[in-house]
Parts: structure tokens; C-alpha cells; sequence
């Protein structure tokens, strides 16, 4: 489980964030529902069930907006 609780942001909040490239564009479903409904553009998708294994792939510096 992740030890930081997930909080929402203002749009705002996101939009400086973006504007500073402090964001990172996770996308966590998983590849069957990608094929069907198609992919973010610059989004990385990492399913949930991949995440813990994958953890190092995930900036920790940054923003995470999930999809």
C-alpha cells in the first residue's frame, strides 16, 4: 500500500505543476482495457497490478495524476 495518502488538488495546483513539468501521467489500467478504449497521449501505463513491482519506474519528485 502507498504510505502517502493521495490527495486531491485544484485544478490550479495542477496547472503550475504542469507548467513546471513537475507531473507525472500514470495510466493504470490494464492492457485489455487500452486496446478497447484506447491510450492517453503521454501518459505511462503501468497496470495496478504492476505497480509495486514497478515502483521505481514512478518519479518520486513529482506530481502523480493518475488515469
Amino acid at each position: 500500500a502507498m504510505a502517502q495518502q493521495a490527495r486531491k488538488m485544484a485544478s490550479d495546483d495542477v496547472m503550475a505543476l504542469l507548467e513546471k513539468g513537475e507531473v507525472f501521467f500514470l495510466d493504470v489500467r490494464e492492457p485489455s482495457e487500452l486496446e478497447e478504449l484506447g491510450t492517453l497521449e503521454g501518459y505511462v501505463n503501468i497496470p495496478l497490478g504492476q505497480i509495486e513491482k514497478r515502483l521505481k519506474e514512478i518519479p518520486a519528485d513529482k506530481a502523480i495524476i493518475t488515469a
